[in-house]
């Protein structure tokens, strides 16, 4: 016996109590991931959810019997019991986003704004010259309105109604090197809606070529105007976008900030598209109401919390 009755812990010792607490990790980790991607917390799983999870990583049923015995009355099981439901909870309240469902105050609604997006249904939308929404755009249960990237059922998408001066307020968030666009006073008598309607670009800056022009930037004027600064949120982050039509005097607003102004039809706006790929498009911003547009331009992108008041 050891002097001073001091117990020796031999190296192999050690080694299975690291295993041990490892392969614990392991499985409260892996319940905790699974918590995160269902959104769904059920109180009988804390308890023995760990159980059923460590037969994936070795656990005999001797030892499973015992676990479930420390687990269920010892002050370790209590301590541990309290741990699992406080990282599970956790999870679901910071793992699971919550779904967006948008609502308007009473000061809103009497202020004229109107919900083009309810979070839950496509209504109030079709398909850029369809008579329908494409399957590839659907309504997630987050609330957001999503292109999927799909090969078949996509295409733009446009509201029902038309718009003349307005404010549109909503936010966007694009995949890794993704692009996508909002446009508005688009009419359907052209191929496509660029042809008719000017653009608030939506892109990831960082992955994108378009990203490396400013005039092609996140929140541009498509092709005419930049931004006057850089203020997108990086990618996985929602950025929120002010759209104001006044007459002809337009305003960008991304994330607070005010980032491009000018006048459809002046002299100036007149040299931009004379200087663009739009000069062959002579309907371009010729309209004076119009569809508002949202774009596939086959990456996955969100959309959610639209908006709308006439002006």
């Amino acid at each position: 016996m050891p002097k001073n009755n001091v117990r020796l812990v031999w190296p192999h010792a050690r080694f299975h109590s690291a295993i041990k607490i490892i392969k614990n990790y392991a499985i409260i980790n892996y319940f905790l991931k699974l918590q995160q991607f269902s959104c769904i917390f059920k109180p009988d799983m804390v308890f023995y959810a760990p159980i059923k999870f460590s037969l994936r990583f070795g656990y005999s049923a001797r030892s499973l019997l015992r676990f479930n015995h420390v687990l269920l009355f010892s002050w370790k099981g209590i301590l541990m019991k309290r741990l699992v439901i406080l990282l599970s909870l956790t999870a679901l309240l910071f793992g699971c986003g919550a779904a967006t469902i948008p609502t308007l105050s009473v000061d809103e609604q009497n202020a004229g704004w109107k919900i083009l997006f309810d979070g839950k249904t496509t209504n109030g939308w079709r398909g850029y010259k369809m008579d329908r929404v494409p399957a590839a755009w659907v309504a997630t249960k987050k609330g957001e309105l999503h292109f999927k990237k799909k090969k078949n059922g996509g295409g733009d998408i446009m509201t029902i109604e038309q718009y003349g001066s307005f404010e549109l307020q909503l936010e966007w968030k694009i995949a890794k090197g993704g692009n996508s666009g909002i446009f508005f006073w688009v009419s359907e008598d052209k191929n496509y809606s660029w042809e008719t309607g000017p653009e608030i670009q939506v892109l990831d800056n960082a992955h994108h070529k378009d990203g490396g022009n400013t005039k092609t930037s996140a929140g541009s004027n498509y092709a005419l105007h930049e931004p006057s600064r850089e203020v997108t949120r990086p990618i996985g982050e929602y950025n929120a976008v002010r759209l104001v039509v006044n007459g002809t005097h337009i305003e960008h607003w991304l994330n607070g900030v005010k980032i491009v102004e000018y006048e459809i039809g002046g002299a100036d706006w007149e040299a931009r598209v004379a200087a663009s790929k739009f000069a062959t498009m002579p309907g371009y911003g010729r309209n004076r109401k119009g569809h508002i547009v949202l774009q596939d331009h086959g990456d996955k992108v969100w959309y959610r919390n639209i908006r709308i008041r006439p002006l």
